[in-house]
């Protein structure tokens, strides 16, 4: 009986051991603020806001020597991931990402509970160097409440591209940041 019990412990542990707080993925920490859930790298910083939009940020690593920073708009507001997708692409243009152009463009299912957007694009550093970017622009197919998500740097990590996107939720709850949705909402 006792080996049996040491067994079924020793199975629980190594079960337990798999699985992360929060239900991200190894390696990843979630984070719920506002209507957005997104799984967030182990180890990342977190930096703060950016500015009013972008309420949540987080860096590979501290200060200088981060590399690759994520971005987060809690509650862009009801417009719709359609029309704040369109925002975020007009601002880049128009002087907000020196260099930008769309490199490739993923449709929502209209179909789907979420309407999400993925772009990705390319812009020029301060100093002209080629950085990388992934948007997401998700928004839920009743109610309009829209998220985004930032991934920018020299280079991006494909697996951890794909672990943000399909990681990015808009959560069934009335809370937002601070109170109101973002300055920007549509």
């Amino acid at each position: 009986m006792a080996g049996r019990a040491g067994v079924l412990a020793l199975l629980s542990a190594t079960l337990l051991g798999a699985c992360t707080s929060g239900g991200a993925p190894e390696g990843y920490d979630r984070v719920e603020d506002g209507w957005l859930r997104v799984d967030v790298p182990e180890g990342w910083t977190d930096t703060g806001a950016l500015n009013d939009r972008w309420s949540r940020s987080w860096q590979d690593a501290e200060g200088e020597q981060g590399a690759v920073q994520l971005a987060a708009v809690p509650a862009w507001g009801t417009a719709g991931s359609d029309a704040a997708s369109g925002q975020l692409v007009a601002e880049a243009q128009v002087g907000g990402y020196p260099g930008f152009q769309v490199e490739n463009q993923d449709w929502p299912d209209l179909e789907a509970d979420t309407q999400r957007w993925r772009i990705d694009f390319t812009y020029e550093s301060e100093d002209g160097e080629p950085l990388q970017g992934v948007w997401w622009v998700a928004s839920d197919k009743e109610t309009s409440k829209t998220v985004a998500v930032q991934l920018t740097g020299e280079h991006l990590d494909e697996e951890v591209v794909t672990a943000i996107g399909e990681s990015i939720a808009v959560i069934d709850t009335d809370a937002t940041p601070s109170g109101q949705p973002s300055a920007q909402a549509g």
